[in-house]
C-alpha cells in the first residue's frame, strides 16, 4: 500500500527515500516541492501545505493531524500578498500529534516537538519543545536513541551548571521544578 502511494508521489515529482511510510489520509498540496528521507513516517491526516519546499529527513516522524504550512500572507501591506518559506524537519526529529509548524521553521536533528504545539521558531538539535508558540520545555537530551532515559535535570546536574538549567526552565515564562511543569 505505501509503495503504491510513494510511486505516485514520485511520478508527480516528490523525492521519496526508501522505506518511507506516507499514510493514505495525508494531504500534499504540491508533491514536486516535497523531499522525504529514508525510513521517515508521515501519520494520518497530516497536511503538508507546501507552497514552498518541505524537506523531511531520514528517520523523522510527523505524527497524525499535524499541519506543516510553508505559506502565509504579508499583513503589513494592503494587498495582503502571499509568500512561502521552506520548512525543514531534520533527520531523527519527531513532530508529535496535532502540531502546527509555520513557514521558514527548521526542526533540528533529534528534536522533539510536543503534541498540540504551535512552532513558529526554529527548534535546536536534540531539544524537547512544547506549548505555544514552541518554547524550550526541557534541557537537550543526549541521544535520540536514548529518549526514554530520564533527563539530567531530574537526576542531578551532570556536567552542566545549575544556572543553565534554570535559564532553560524559565524560557516559557514558568519555573522549571525538577524538570517538570
Amino acid at each position: 500500500m505505501y509503495g503504491w502511494r510513494n510511486f505516485l508521489l514520485r511520478q508527480f515529482g516528490a523525492q521519496i527515500g526508501q522505506g518511507v511510510l506516507v499514510r493514505p489520509t495525508v494531504r500534499i498540496t504540491y508533491p514536486w516541492q516535497l523531499k522525504i528521507g529514508d525510513r521517515a513516517w508521515i501519520g494520518d491526516f497530516v497536511e503538508l501545505y507546501n507552497l514552498g519546499d518541505i524537506e523531511i529527513g531520514a528517520d523523522a516522524v510527523v505524527s497524525q493531524n499535524s499541519y506543516l504550512c510553508t505559506g502565509s500572507h504579508d499583513y503589513s501591506v494592503p494587498s495582503f500578498d502571499i509568500y512561502a518559506k521552506p520548512i525543514v524537519i531534520e533527520p531523527e526529529a519527531w513532530v508529535a500529534a496535532d502540531v502546527f509548524v509555520g513557514p521558514g521553521v527548521r526542526v533540528g536533528r533529534g528534536a522533539v516537538i510536543g503534541a498540540r504545539s504551535t512552532l513558529l521558531q526554529d527548534a535546536p538539535e536534540y531539544m524537547i519543545m512544547a506549548a505555544e508558540p514552541g518554547c524550550f520545555d526541557r534541557v537537550p537530551h543526549i541521544s535520540v536513541h536514548n529518549r526514554i532515559r530520564q533527563l539530567p535535570i531530574t537526576r542531578g546536574l551532570s556536567n552542566m551548571s545549575h544556572s543553565r538549567y534554570r535559564r532553560i526552565g524559565y524560557a516559557c515564562g514558568r519555573p522549571n521544578k525538577g524538570g517538570r511543569r
